[in-house]
């Protein structure tokens, strides 16, 4: 068998033999600690990852299509090596601190009430997607497609109208003031 469906990992340690499997499907993560595992190659279909340690891991042409993260601390992790086919990823109350998503097209995807300080988007697509309730705290946003990204009840971050594309997308006040701070200019409430 070269797949396992159906299966849940509950408070396990896992490293690349116990995880025999290059492909899981419909498969349920708990807890688990998969700090600095070599996850490159792998595929992961329908699965969730619930209060999971995934920081540092390897994620040379990584699979994730309809994949769910909740609650997971996912420091420095590297997008943008992914696979990018059908990628589909939506994070809810996320750590992921330090993350790289250069490039990586993140249209599918969605991030909810979740820490993004020092997160590249540098010419990600992410036209579409809620980014609801969210901390992007130094995150760079340069040439990064954002047209119709809801970025409602979204904090800290800094985003240059000329280099981005932000057609019809959606911000509250008064973060909206991000927007701003590229042109030095200095406002008064």
């Amino acid at each position: 068998m070269d797949f396992l469906m159906d299966e849940v990992f509950d408070n396990q340690k896992l490293d690349n033999q116990f995880l025999k499997w290059r492909e899981y499907d419909s498969c349920e993560f708990r807890n688990c600690d998969f700090t600095a595992v070599n996850l490159s190659s792998y595929r992961f279909v329908n699965c969730i990852f619930q209060e999971c340690n995934m920081s540092n891991i390897a994620l040379e042409n990584t699979s994730f299509q309809e994949t769910v993260f909740r609650e997971c601390k996912m420091f420095g992790l590297q997008f943008t090596s992914c696979d990018f086919f059908n990628l589909s990823m939506n994070f809810e109350f996320c750590q992921l601190n330090h993350s790289n998503f250069y490039k990586t097209p993140l249209k599918n995807s969605s991030f909810k009430d979740s820490i993004l300080i020092e997160c590249d988007f540098t010419e990600a697509n992410l036209s579409g997607i809620a980014l609801t309730n969210c901390d992007f705290a130094f995150a760079v946003f340069e040439q990064t497609n954002l047209s119709k990204c809801d970025f409602q009840k979204s904090k800290n971050y800094q985003i240059n109208p000329n280099t981005n594309t932000l057609k019809d997308a959606l911000f509250s006040n008064p973060e909206v003031l991000g927007l701003l701070s590229c042109f030095g200019i200095k406002i008064q409430t």
